[in-house]
């Protein structure tokens, strides 16, 4: 038993940002919490938090040029989409974008644009990374890091750095 209601934060959250963020409807096999706006995973919950300091960095979201280096799934980018953030691209593996793409459609997200890695150029207001840099080969993260330091304005990374170069190096 919980000793919090979600519903009750859920509710608090929506209300205060006065944004929709209930789950996408159709998440595969992922655990969750149940709520009366559906079931959040735990990458439902870290999504949201990102997606929210994000929000508050850019009150004008319809003008801001995104892109996520590895989307993994594609939750973060639907709560960036649900919250205004229509110009937004994930750069990943071909393999992997069509798993995005089929989550995406599959809760009526169709505003991302889906890119390779060779078509990365790095002209973004912000370019975000989570957890996927260190899984890469290091000259393909650095190619990234010089892309975004020429022509990037942002660069948000979340990255677990326990491999045999950091982010932080990188830049």
């Amino acid at each position: 038993q919980l000793l919090v209601d979600p519903d009750v934060h859920l509710e608090r959250l929506m209300n205060h940002f006065n944004l929709d963020l209930t789950p996408p409807p159709n998440q595969g096999m992922l655990f969750g919490i149940n709520t009366k706006f559906g079931v959040y995973s735990i990458k439902d919950m870290h999504a949201i938090g990102l997606a929210l300091m994000i929000h508050n960095k850019f009150p004008d979201r319809k003008h801001v040029n995104i892109c996520e280096i590895g989307g993994g799934a594609g939750q973060f980018a639907y709560y960036m989409n649900k919250i205004g953030f229509k110009n937004y691209s994930i750069v990943d593996l071909p393999t992997i974008s069509v798993s995005q793409m089929y989550f995406h459609n599959s809760n009526g997200v169709d505003s991302v644009k889906y890119l390779s890695p060779d078509e990365f150029d790095g002209k973004y207001d912000m370019v975000i990374n989570v957890d996927s840099m260190p899984e890469m080969a290091e000259e393909s993260a650095r190619n990234y890091i010089e892309s975004i330091s020429i022509n990037g304005r942002y660069f948000l990374s979340i990255n677990q750095e326990r491999r045999d170069f950091t982010v932080n190096d990188l830049c």
